[in-house]
């Protein structure tokens, strides 16, 4: 769940959170179609469980002219920050990729609706550049979307930052093959269990890293048991939009990365798996 000093009631700052389930607002002004009868229990991040007061959408204006929405957005008068919850996103169809340092959401037709860097310390990037629970980070607007508020982040100090002032583990005198193609080289990692679920009942993440080009897939998942039907999936349709194979699979050595089925899938396909120390990809 997202932590926040934020006490302003009246800011304009939306905040993308990875564990919360459903978009959230204590701004009942923004909301249309407003229905007071759709009442839910919620768990905020101080466990507190608390009944919202309704649901409605909250419309935004395009720089093209056009309206959209952010649908299905909660509303519970003492909430003091704005939510956007990333598995309600992905839940509706859209899906959220990394281009060098820039989080872009794309629509079930793969348009850009939303592009945002992403705004962190220098531990962002650690665990593949990937939305980690326990470091929260935002999405800010690129101008793609006219009264959208803008979206900052609130960093804090947690255990992936404290993490990352460690020593890594040494490699030794291996030197790992470096991309020099699409697909030569992919590291894979997976996040989770979030303490909240997605509304699909989704609480780990799987990422998927292309060395040569740093594009980035992620894919949400309920357990750890599924990540081999994603890597499957994942190299069909890397393999098809880039007309190249994958060729160096790099992990962590993570148990859902040593089953017996991964490592003969990749044999049979002449990938390479190489394990790197944990963290350090």
């Amino acid at each position: 769940m997202m932590t926040t000093d934020c006490s302003n009631k009246g800011s304009y700052t939306w905040y993308l959170d990875s564990g919360c389930s459903n978009h959230m607002t204590g701004h009942k002004e923004w909301l249309v179609n407003f229905d007071s009868t759709k009442r839910n229990k919620v768990k905020l991040a101080d466990n507190r469980v608390v009944l919202t007061q309704g649901i409605g959408d909250i419309p935004l204006k395009m720089q093209n002219g056009r309206k959209a929405y952010i649908t299905d957005v909660i509303f519970f008068p003492d909430m003091k920050t704005n939510l956007i919850s990333l598995g309600q996103l992905h839940e509706k169809g859209f899906s959220m990729e990394l281009h060098n340092g820039v989080m872009e959401i794309c629509d079930s037709l793969k348009k850009t609706i939303l592009s945002a860097p992403l705004l962190c310390n220098k531990t962002f990037q650690v665990k593949l550049s990937i939305l980690d629970s326990q470091c929260l980070k935002l999405l800010s607007v690129k101008k793609l979307v006219t009264g959208l508020p803008e979206i900052k982040l609130q960093s804090k100090v947690c255990d992936t930052c404290l993490t990352s002032k460690e020593a890594r583990t040494s490699f030794g005198n291996h030197s790992q093959t470096r991309a020099i193609d699409l697909l030569h080289v992919v590291y894979s990692d997976v996040c989770g269990p979030f303490e909240v679920p997605s509304l699909g009942g989704n609480r780990y993440f799987v990422s998927f890293v292309d060395e040569f080009s740093r594009k980035k897939w992620i894919y949400l998942i309920k357990a750890k048991s599924e990540v081999f039907d994603h890597v499957k999936k994942f190299k069909a349709l890397a393999e098809r939009q880039s007309g190249k194979l994958l060729r160096i699979f790099r992990t962590d050595g993570g148990g859902e990365f040593t089953s017996k089925e991964l490592e003969e899938y990749c044999e049979g396909h002449r990938i390479i798996h190489e394990v790197t120390a944990p963290y350090t990809p």
